[in-house]
């Protein structure tokens, strides 16, 4: 994921076992640490981080989805279970109200998308290529490291906060002259909250929620579905 990779899960759809402060204004158990000081740090942290997420083969979370859009908030959640192994995505909405039920499920492999459609109680299944840009299928789920590639940014560590486990850190990203991005990584050097702001604009957020990796997730995990009618289709939704 390049640099606009981060606002694109944001705007997806319009739409961690970890909570920190939701205003990156007002930190809560924050500490004073020898790494906020050292020039060199930030650059380890993103090595140890990218090492982490190397080491992910599979991976399910719930995902919540904050976009603000003239004042309002818009929030999506999602379960999303994916698989490097198996080359597949899952992604089964719970809100808003409108995609509640539908799921989504992308296969590298096979290069079809189906998608279960609860209000018609059918799956249309369609190849990637004609779907994947409509559905935000161009991010891929299955790879952590690349929902999460921050080479290329310029950043420092913002905040550290010291628990049982290790160190949480904040970090803040300079995207361009405008924006920058907020990222909480876990004592396990794993992103798992991002906040996206326009100078002093806060545009959402992106936070996984129960993380789980490494659990073998199989092909059936992965792609159960309802047993209801399946359509073939060619053309995008």
């Amino acid at each position: 994921m390049k640099k606009t990779a981060l606002v694109s899960l944001v705007l997806l759809f319009l739409i961690s076992g970890h909570s920190l402060a939701e205003n990156v204004n007002q930190p809560l158990g924050w500490v004073e640490h020898d790494l906020k000081s050292d020039p060199n740090s930030f650059e380890v942290l993103m090595n140890k981080v990218a090492a982490s997420l190397g080491d992910v083969k599979d991976f399910s979370a719930d995902v919540k989805i904050e976009l603000v859009e003239n004042t309002r908030s818009n929030i999506t959640t999602l379960n999303v279970k994916a698989s490097q192994v198996h080359e597949i995505a899952r992604l089964e909405f719970k809100e808003p109200a409108v995609l509640a039920g539908q799921i989504i499920i992308a296969n590298n492999q096979t290069k079809e998308v189906s998608v279960y459609m609860p209000v018609i109680q059918q799956i249309l299944v369609s190849p990637i290529e004609t779907v994947g840009s409509d559905l935000g299928l161009g991010i891929d789920f299955t790879d952590l490291n690349s929902l999460f590639d921050f080479s290329g940014f310029s950043g420092e560590i913002e905040e550290v906060a010291e628990t049982e486990s290790g160190l949480i850190y904040r970090i803040k990203l300079t995207i361009d002259r405008y924006q920058s991005q907020y990222v909480w990584i876990g004592e396990d050097y794993i992103p798992f909250k991002v906040t996206i702001y326009n100078g002093d604009s806060y545009l959402g957020s992106l936070e996984l929620i129960d993380l789980i990796i490494n659990q073998q997730l199989t092909v059936e995990d992965l792609q159960s579905l309802p047993k209801v009618k399946e359509v073939r289709v060619q053309e995008g939704y």
